[in-house]
């Protein structure tokens, strides 16, 4: 039965992201459900000009709607290091979240990817500049920090293990939002030895044929070929599922 009230649809999405809190997915360990619905929301992001500002996204986009990201309760996993920093950083802290863009550039072309420029990058010098700034401000404010890096494709940034390496020596918890097509036996061997890497998010759009007409053919398998090796080297793992029209159906497959 097709869908036509949207306050229907809404609640549906809101029921398939309780069902993905209360089970496991195959693979995966949680899920991140976004929504591509009518709405208009703001989102905090970093800039040359300064570290959280504000921008509004346009009501055509498809990423429109966060319902829910379920991560695993440990910050961090049970290495001796990350052990040591878990209870070092795992206070009464207010824990403030940013999700930082590192680049913009992309080896994929998402067919619901409201990405317009490709090449915007801040240099080596200017990120650490925005990730001290970060560090101060969560110093200033007693927070806990934790970031969530993204792009773009975050795995094509050259400095992207630095900055991993610099929320580990400033006690900053961090997970990776990638689309998973770049992870190999190296990477995943490296991110395993991170100390406060709380997870990596794999972008699984529906099944086989769904996903790849929206990302590209052969990039589901490419997805969870990533995934298999992730877990292969104890990573906590988790599957953002964007919402569409041409895909909310096959959210219980994803499951």
């Amino acid at each position: 039965m097709i869908i036509k009230d949207s306050l229907l649809r809404r609640a549906v999405f809101f029921i398939g992201a309780y069902l993905a809190f209360l089970f496991q997915i195959c693979y995966t360990d949680s899920i991140c459900m976004t929504a591509a619905l009518p709405l208009r929301y703001h989102i905090n992001h970093t800039c040359g000009h300064g570290l959280l500002t504000r921008m509004n996204i346009p009501d055509c986009i498809q990423h429109t709607f966060l319902l829910q990201q379920f991560v695993h309760p440990a910050d961090f996993r049970s290495t001796e290091a990350g052990t040591a920093r878990r209870e070092e950083s795992m206070t009464q802290k207010k824990k403030h979240v940013l999700q930082w863009h590192i680049l913009h550039r992309c080896n994929l072309r998402c067919t619901h990817c409201y990405q317009e420029d490709y090449t915007a990058e801040c240099s080596g010098q200017q990120l650490t500049q925005l990730f001290q700034q970060y560090l101060a401000f969560c110093k200033a404010n007693d927070f806990r920090g934790h970031i969530n890096f993204t792009g773009g494709e975050p795995l094509l940034s050259p400095d992207l293990f630095r900055l991993l390496s610099l929320c580990d020596e400033n006690g900053i918890s961090y997970g990776i939002l990638t689309n998973g097509t770049l992870i190999d036996n190296e990477i995943a061997e490296r991110l395993g030895k991170m100390e406060l890497l709380s997870f990596v998010q794999v972008s699984i759009d529906g099944t086989r044929e769904t996903h790849d007409r929206v990302r590209g053919k052969g990039n589901f398998d490419k997805a969870f070929a990533g995934l298999h090796l992730l877990k292969q080297h104890g990573i906590q793992t988790m599957a953002a599922f964007t919402c569409h029209k041409g895909n909310y159906r096959e959210l219980p497959q994803v499951i």
